[in-house]
């Protein structure tokens, strides 16, 4: 029986340095459960509502919906007041939603170990086709919207990322028990597969960081164990990577790194290749296809910088606007089938049409391209295209060019209005050499890019905003910038 690791927070129960075996920890699972039924059916008369109070307003937005206008929030907190605030004053009326605080007493997690160890769990019968997760999307393009996802789609996702881990397990070097870094929040479908599931049809161990921002904390836990997988997004990469004592870690027994969630830049890829030994095998997936559609070979030795090809029983279709297959080597939207894609979004059935077509292909909303040997490469977010005097340019390219020159930490691009060219591309950037202008970034894109793709704007930051998992939010930027103009 495999052993876990666990270091992370569970609502208001923290379990910190303590080793649970599986057998235990479901125990403790369903425990936990049947107590906070209890408490919450009596506060509700029955009816068990939760909402988290770190969700934003689109999020909030989403789940009023889904539950009828009616959200319990599980514990007073100023976070939750301020969203419902906003959340009231977006919709225009305050009969838009009905609060309900449950102001229960806070309860520690031996006392809910040991009452809900006494109530009664009534095990449903589960099948393939019963909801598993309402996996909610990020909300980074706009409203968030809760992909249903079954058993059978979480199972077949878990059994395709374990087809693409077993070459990397039988390489040397040899490890007893694989050990996953799980530095992203369980609640992302990221984390939740590719690092905890995973781990668990593979018999291994998750290494679970309840603060990866915290970096001196995070490189505490590094020093203490031989990791074997690193699955992390790029941002994390790059924010470790800066770390003086980054290059002191033992990673003789790294067998992979799988970056997802966002773009992985070279320049970043490259660096972690020469510090570690261990080269990222980027991946691609989405809340709504549980996560994993393709990735590049557990084995690869070199960054290629596209997705990889498709992870077994995948179909991936690059296709225009109308739906018409695009010739090997154009760009088109990705569309994918196979057994992980979602039965649709909760409660959405206007939303579930426009990305399913007719032939069962779910539209991803990202750009890319098919070469001929069947790897995909990712151009962008067709909703973060900018138009520059009729040309296409996408974010990405431009990111990675910029995030290339020495004195840059991280950036962002964005389209922003120009009276000329219809959009002009904008820069965010954070700096890692305090001199650094912005002439210094023109005049390194101007050496890298096309005229049209070259920054119009600069601005510099001392950070950007992003998700909880590390993806830095384009969108928040844009948003900015139309109610500054306003």
């Amino acid at each position: 029986m495999a052993r876990v690791v666990l270091y992370c927070f569970l609502g208001l129960i923290v379990l910190l340095g303590i080793a649970f075996w599986y057998a235990t920890t479901a125990s403790f699972a369903d425990h936990v459960r049947m107590k906070l039924i209890d408490v919450l059916a009596t506060a509700t008369g029955g009816r068990v509502e939760l909402a988290n109070f770190s969700w934003r307003p689109l999020r909030l937005e989403a789940e009023v919906e889904a539950r009828g206008g009616t959200v319990h929030w599980a514990r007073d907190a100023p976070e939750a007041n301020q969203i419902v605030t906003d959340l009231v004053r977006a919709a225009g009326s305050s009969e838009a939603v009905k609060v309900k605080s449950l102001a229960t007493d806070e309860i520690g997690l031996n006392d809910a170990l040991a009452a809900g160890k006494s109530l009664r769990f009534n095990k449903p019968k589960i099948g393939p086709d019963d909801v598993a997760f309402l996996q909610y999307t990020g909300g980074t393009t706009g409203v968030s919207k809760g992909a249903t996802l079954l058993h059978r789609n979480i199972v077949a996702n878990v059994l395709q990322n374990d087809a693409w881990l077993q070459p990397a397990l039988a390489a040397p070097p040899h490890v007893d028990q694989l050990l996953v870094v799980c530095a992203l929040p369980l609640y992302h479908i990221f984390a939740l597969t590719a690092c905890y599931l995973l781990a668990v049809r593979a018999g291994g161990a998750n290494l679970l960081i309840p603060n990866p921002r915290d970096i001196a904390g995070f490189m505490k836990e590094l020093m203490k164990y031989q990791v074997n997988s690193f699955p992390a997004v790029n941002t994390l990469y790059n924010g470790l990577m800066h770390h003086p004592d980054f290059a002191k870690l033992d990673f003789s027994k790294l067998k992979i790194s799988n970056g997802g969630g966002m773009a992985v830049q070279r320049p970043v890829a490259e660096q972690w290749k020469k510090i570690t030994g261990c080269s990222i095998a980027e991946g691609y997936g989405l809340s709504e296809t549980s996560p994993t559609l393709t990735c590049n070979p557990a084995t690869a030795t070199e960054f290629n910088g596209s997705i990889g090809i498709p992870v077994p029983s995948t179909y991936i279709s690059i296709r225009d606007d109308d739906g018409n297959e695009v010739p090997i080597g154009e760009a088109g939207e990705i569309c994918a089938k196979g057994p992980q894609v979602m039965a649709g979004y909760w409660n959405r059935p206007d939303e579930t049409a426009k990305v399913m077509t007719a032939d069962g292909y779910f539209r991803t909303g990202d750009i890319g391209v098919m070469a001929a040997d069947g790897f995909i490469k990712i151009v962008d977010r067709k909703k973060d295209m900018i138009l520059v005097s009729g040309f296409n340019v996408y974010p990405n390219e431009i990111e990675e060019v910029i995030a290339g020159h020495p004195g840059v930490l991280e950036c962002a691009v964005i389209g922003v209005p120009d009276e000329k060219s219809g959009e002009a591309v904008k820069a965010f950037v954070v700096k890692k050499d305090p001199n650094v202008t912005a002439e210094d970034i023109v005049k390194f894109c101007r050496e890298n890019l096309t005229a049209y793709k070259v920054p119009k704007h600069i601005e510099f930051r001392t950070s950007l905003p992003k998700t909880n998992v590390g993806k830095i939010l384009r969108r928040q930027l844009r948003d900015e910038k139309t109610a500054a103009a306003a």
